[in-house]
């Protein structure tokens, strides 16, 4: 679809990613039909996915935070001799 064939409908379903956040936002962009969108209206999609990966790992940092605080996390038990892949 070309800008040109852009539909009330996808300017209605991307305007309000640019407020939105967090679960709020990943609700409206579940919503959201990309194949009925015009390039610019893609643009706002992609952009307001990338804010929600961003608040996702920021959750996540938070969580291995938290994690790290733990007692029973607080100090590596991994044995010496194990051979780590990475």
């Amino acid at each position: 679809m070309s800008d040109d064939d852009a539909t009330p409908e996808g300017a209605w379903a991307v305007a309000g990613l640019g407020r939105a956040h967090g679960p709020e936002l990943a609700v409206l962009l579940a919503e959201v039909d990309v194949q009925a969108l015009s390039a610019h209206e893609l643009v706002v999609v992609l952009q307001a996915q990338e804010r929600l990966k961003a608040y996702v790992e920021a959750v996540q940092v938070d969580a291995l935070a938290e994690l790290c605080e733990r007692p029973e996390y607080a100090r590596c038990s991994c044995p010496v001799d194990v051979v780590h892949e990475h």
